[in-house]
């Protein structure tokens, strides 16, 4: 059954409908068909769609464990806060993991998080080739524009969404730049094309803060990240549809 169905049969609201169907998903009474092109996706029974899963093969620390091995070995670092940004879990439940799984020798003490044990090597190794030893001239920057609801910005929301707002519009992406999120795109939501309306980029320069980098002193960045940071969004929204209206406030 859809929502809308559901609302049909039931007289209730949307907003009564969807987060009763949330609390029954965590249960795994019921499962949303997210591969679904539709707008208004369907929802089954569990059982129906997932006949074979045994929801009695792990005890519940043992299902945190296997979460957090497979999290950390997707995000390489990681700290009980992007955990819990992640997984929704009681932080005191997340520590609790962390630590047994320290104590087992899964995940080893790096730079105020974990990672895996047998990944301290390479990061503890002497790197013969560095962003360092390429020359100059053939320098380039990595820029990606990742939606909200990627794998790394969810890993990392708790501390995205506080820092890169905006009082007039939304946030549509976050600016992922040389490997540290470093700006977001602003615009607003459409069912339609998207309006595309600015690019903010912030640096951790001058304080622990990120500070939006409207100042003559970072215009250097900002010229040299122009054209990565556009063919990034053209990647993602067709100008000729959605166009990007400013770069750093500036009319294009």
């Amino acid at each position: 059954m859809t929502i809308h169905v559901m609302k049909e049969f039931t007289g209730m609201l949307t907003k009564e409908i969807t987060p009763a169907l949330h609390r029954l998903q965590e249960k795994f009474l019921v499962f949303e068909d997210q591969a679904d092109s539709e707008w208004d996706r369907a929802w089954y029974p569990f059982e129906s769609e997932f006949p074979d899963v045994n929801l009695e093969r792990y005890t519940k620390e043992e299902a945190e464990e296997e979460l957090v091995r497979r999290f950390v070995w997707l995000n390489v670092w990681i700290d009980a806060a992007m955990v819990r940004s992640f997984y929704r879990l009681p932080l005191k439940e997340i520590k609790g993991v962390l630590e047994r799984l320290e104590s087992n020798g899964t995940l080893a003490p790096y730079e105020g998080g974990y990672v895996r044990r047998e990944d301290l090597q390479l990061l503890e190794g002497d790197p013969s080739d560095t962003v360092e030893n390429v020359p100059k001239e053939t320098e380039k920057h990595s820029v990606f524009i990742l939606h909200k609801n990627d794998f790394l910005v969810k890993s990392n929301e708790h501390w995205l969404k506080d820092t890169f707002t905006h009082p007039e519009y939304d946030v549509l992406g976050y600016l992922l730049i040389d490997g540290a999120f470093r700006g977001c795109l602003l615009g607003h939501f459409r069912n339609g094309p998207f309006e595309l309306e600015d690019v903010a980029l912030w640096t951790e320069t001058g304080g622990e803060e990120p500070v939006c980098l409207r100042n003559e002193a970072a215009d250097g960045l900002k010229a040299a990240l122009k054209e990565d940071i556009l063919n990034a969004v053209e990647l993602l929204y067709d100008p000729g549809i959605s166009p990007l209206k400013r770069y750093m406030g500036e009319m294009l």
